[in-house]
């Protein structure tokens, strides 16, 4: 996710002190934006609206998973369908991670953990609020082979912009509104 001050570059460029000004933006944008990335997992949405909902297939193996009907052997040979026990729980989660009525992007609640508010890069004209889990960007883009879905959670909504700018007008002014 990424709060560009490009948009405020006219302003910027009028203060004399842009140090100040960029350790502000730092701060609000770990707030305005590790806020904004939480709010879209409860709201399970992105800026074109709610993330796709899971496949039927999908669906269909963490109901198999959950009821036990699977060994771990037949999952780690690559046998995803043998006869009586068609899918194991793969390494490292447990049966009740696989619920179907879990909310979607929140297995095992790593990716949702892997948001810090210390997570930031400060660049010369933006801050950069990053997820640490590996596979975040498969989430959030999509897989280049189109087999997962994009379910954006790292942009902005309008509320979070005018936040941001409002945010960045008190710590200037020292005015809250």
């Amino acid at each position: 996710m990424t709060l560009q001050a490009k948009e405020w570059d006219r302003f910027i460029d009028g203060l004399r002190d842009k140090s100040r000004l960029r350790a502000g933006l730092k701060a609000i944008g770990r707030i305005v934006m590790f806020k904004e990335a939480i709010d879209h997992f409860k709201t399970e949405s992105g800026p074109t609206g709610l993330w796709p909902r899971r496949k039927q297939s999908t669906q269909t193996r963490m109901n198999q998973i959950k009821s036990g009907k699977t060994t771990r052997a037949s999952w780690e040979k690559g046998a995803y369908k043998l006869a009586g026990s068609p899918y194991a729980v793969p390494k490292g989660t447990t049966r009740a991670q696989w619920n179907p009525s879990n909310k979607l992007l929140q297995m095992t609640g790593y990716l949702r953990k892997a948001f810090s508010q210390t997570n930031i890069r400060q660049k010369t004209d933006e801050v950069v609020l990053f997820n640490a889990a590996k596979y975040s960007g498969y989430h959030d883009e999509g897989s280049p082979s189109g087999n997962l879905p994009q379910r954006s959670f790292m942009w902005l909504s309008n509320e979070g912009i005018g936040l941001a700018g409002k945010m960045l007008m008190e710590f200037w002014t020292g005015e809250q509104k």
